[in-house]
């Protein structure tokens, strides 16, 4: 409610009994969901990507079964129950289940990849068995819902009852009640109503449409707590060219960094992420809110916000079914971008403002990044990195150090990798780098050729070692080109101890201090910030939140790619960093450019725009140089 606006009551309306036939059963209506496989594939009938069993079955495979409870909460009454079960399929074959409860049983079948949805008629019962038929090709079924609707006996147990009337005006009769129980029709969830009754044995009469009532117990019913929202100003635009979204509770930790873009003359506005759910999506976490108040700033504001950074981590599981506890706290934008994967985290989905639909155009309209921290602390720590790497004016030579990592083109028995020739695509962004920089190389190669060059190293511990000893030195910038994971980059030797050029707890032993290197990660998966994790984050993550060291900021992927997106991504980055002096090197304006060129002068592989995050601040301006070699004549006497 608002102002002296009345708020909404609830009605009472008389279901007095009277003369109708009486009825002493019902229809109780129930739902088994247990979530916890994800299947970025597939969307599922209620299009969140959760499951509950993967149920597979195929040639020489044993019959799988399960069995799944359907607890009653009041007594069976005769009649059949009706149940509908619906999933995905992953595979194309004809899909065949049994499904049996006591004595009876019925099999189902359909065929095809996508949703399903299942109705059979039973005995009612308190649980049913589900097995898989083997056919003559593999079947892959994902199990959703299961819903049912059987008839009951209005028996309440002392305790609280939802059940459901039928078509036809009826007197209905309760056992059991608790005394002092209260009735009510739920059948519209906005606008309830509270029943009168006949008292004794709880008798009321209502039709001639079905409708659903709650039985609750005095001890069932709270009484909520009611405060004042100051909402957000509509009317009055912030007018700020800078924004970061955080919670209330991380303004603290923030404040040195928005007096530090105060201080290099920007207006910035610091947007609490409750008051833009408060004014966009009803209070409810909505990824959809906080892109409806960016175009709103971008078409009311005067100026217009140029960069936005989200302050706070975020999963693609916010209930916690995976049960790793992820943090929430502001929400990837979870979108159906990747050709192999299906859904990731699109972060420029925030940024694309143009229309309703932020797949309509992949380029961004804003700079965005992420700080994906987890804790006030944790952005204390960042903040601390960022201002610290910003201020710091105290020449170096790591400010001219260029560092590339690659992996493997050629396997141990000469075998070229599908992907491509990764040193090769490092080789193309040293090409783009202006003399005077420092270039260090470290490319893992396994190929039974002598390699000729001193950075291909055949050792994958040796190839390790020297990973972290260029990232202990400090750089300006760092590409790593390669496959990888969430956890790790590159896959090296298998059989070494450390099978990868840097794995997931290697950026906790960095302690390059202020020499941070901005990371252009130009692999796969290794930036799923929303990825649910026993470890609580990524690798790139680490590289980023690691308080000693690691990088100041890391563009990278969080689905999956090829090289030649990748290519130009990176030549788009370089050359405006290098090459276009009239452009202010700030992190956005570099990024922006590699998504330009892969749109401009791309022949494929747009989506990748959808699938890249900057996570850091997009006004940290890069703090790179090039050495420059004074020459002085020698003059002899």
């Amino acid at each position: 409610m608002t102002g002296s606006d009345p708020g909404l009551r609830m009605v009472t309306r008389d279901t007095t009994a009277t003369t109708a036939p009486l009825r002493t059963s019902a229809l109780e209506n129930g739902s088994w969901y247990e979530p916890a496989i994800y299947d970025s594939t597939l969307p599922g009938p209620d299009g969140d990507h959760w499951f509950t069993v993967d149920l597979r079955s195929g040639p020489g495979q044993s019959n799988q079964q399960v069995t799944l409870p359907l607890t009653p909460t009041m007594p069976f009454a005769s009649g059949p129950m009706v149940l509908t079960l619906t999933g995905s399929a992953y595979t194309s074959a004809t899909h065949q289940l049994q499904i049996s409860t006591g004595g009876a049983a019925e099999v189902i079948t359909w065929q095809g990849i996508g949703d399903w949805s299942q109705t059979i008629s039973f005995p009612a019962a308190a649980q049913i068995d589900i097995s898989t038929i083997a056919g003559a090709a593999p079947s892959g079924v994902l199990l959703d819902h299961i819903t049912w609707q059987r008839p009951v006996t209005l028996h309440a147990a002392g305790g609280n009852i939802t059940f459901s009337g039928v078509s036809g005006t009826w007197r209905y009769q309760l056992s059991g009640a608790a005394t002092e129980s209260t009735l009510y029709a739920i059948t519209s969830a906005s606008t309830p109503q509270r029943l009168s009754t006949t008292a004794a044995n709880l008798v009321f009469e209502d039709g001639p449409d079905a409708q659903t009532y709650l039985l609750t117990t005095p001890d069932t019913l709270v009484t909520p707590a009611v405060q004042a929202h100051t909402p957000l100003n509509l009317a009055l635009p912030l007018n700020a060219q800078v924004i970061y979204i955080a919670p209330a509770d991380f303004q603290a930790a923030l404040q040195p960094l928005v007096d530090l873009r105060r201080q290099q003359g920007y207006t910035v506005a610091v947007v609490t992420i409750q008051s833009i759910y408060d004014a966009w999506s009803d209070g409810q976490v909505a990824p959809d809110a906080i892109r409806a108040f960016l175009r709103y700033a971008a078409s009311t504001w005067n100026p217009a916000p140029q960069a936005v950074t989200l302050v706070g981590d975020g999963t693609s599981d916010p209930r916690n079914y995976s049960q790793l506890n992820h943090t929430h706290i502001i929400p990837p934008y979870l979108a159906m971008v990747d050709p192999w994967l299906g859904e990731t985290a699109c972060e420029t989905c925030y940024a694309q403002l143009d229309g309703d639909d932020p797949l309509a155009d992949p380029m961004p309209d804003l700079h965005l990044g992420r700080l994906p921290v987890k804790s006030a602390s944790e952005l204390t720590a960042l903040v601390s990195k960022i201002v610290g790497y910003e201020t710091n004016d105290t020449p170096g030579p790591w400010r001219s150090q260029a560092v590339f990592l690659a992996d493997n083109f050629l396997d141990a028995q000469g075998q070229p990798d599908d992907a491509g020739d990764f040193a090769a695509a490092a080789e193309s962004a040293i090409a783009l780098q202006p003399d005077g920089m420092t270039i260090t190389r470290v490319y893992y190669d396994p190929s039974p050729e002598q390699p000729t060059a001193p950075w291909g190293q055949s050792d994958a511990m040796q190839a390790h070692q020297s990973t972290l000893d260029a990232l202990q030195t400090g750089a300006g910038t760092v590409v790593f080109h390669g496959h990888s994971h969430y956890w790790q980059w590159a896959s090296t030797d298998l059989q070494a101890e450390k099978p990868y050029l840097l794995g997931l707890f290697d950026p906790n032993k960095l302690t390059n201090g202020e020499r941070l290197p901005i990371v252009l990660a130009m692999t796969c998966l290794s930036s799923s910030f929303h990825q649910p994790a026993i470890s609580g984050t990524t690798i790139d993550e680490r590289m980023v939140l690691q308080p000693n060291g690691g990088a100041v900021a890391l563009w990278g992927p969080t689905g999956l790619g090829v090289a030649y997106g990748h290519d130009l991504l990176q030549h788009g980055f370089y050359h405006t960093l290098w090459h276009r002096p009239s452009i202010a090197p700030y992190l956005g304006n570099l990024v922006q450019a590699g998504y330009l060129e892969l749109f401009t002068q791309g022949s494929c592989c747009q989506n990748t725009i959808q699938t890249f995050v900057l996570l850091g601040d997009p006004l940290t301006q890069a703090q790179v140089s090039v050495t420059r070699h004074i020459f002085l004549p020698m003059v002899q006497r």
